[in-house]
């Protein structure tokens, strides 16, 4: 049994600052690095418009980090989040989606 989260119905997450509203759809789970450009003035996002390869400084997954990570836009702010998968403390979805197999589980457990 797993616990199915779908990640297009998220709609707020709590980090360790408090509640976080998700602007729609914008919640996604991937592996995750930290690039630099390593060019004064270029983001990372100019220097692959260019052609070039940033530098990768830490992956996820390397010292004992988590390889998978999170991101969002804040709902109230605008500004995206991101983050190791393990800030996350919780979800709250818009949507219980509930299938044959979780019903009996759920019933197993009021039983």
């Amino acid at each position: 049994m797993s616990l199915a989260i779908d990640v297009d119905e998220v709609n707020r997450v709590l980090l360790s600052d408090g509640w976080h509203d998700v602007a729609a759809r914008s919640f996604a789970l991937d592996s995750y690095e930290f690039l630099w450009s390593g060019v004064d003035g270029l983001t990372v996002h100019d220097l692959i418009a260019k052609g070039h390869e940033p530098q990768v400084l830490l992956g996820g997954g390397q010292s004992g980090i988590c390889s998978i990570g999170f991101t969002l836009k804040d709902g109230a702010s605008g500004q995206m989040i991101c983050g190791p998968l393990t800030a996350v403390l919780a979800v709250q979805t818009a949507k219980v989606k509930s299938t044959p197999a979780a019903l009996r589980h759920l019933r197993s457990w009021v039983d």
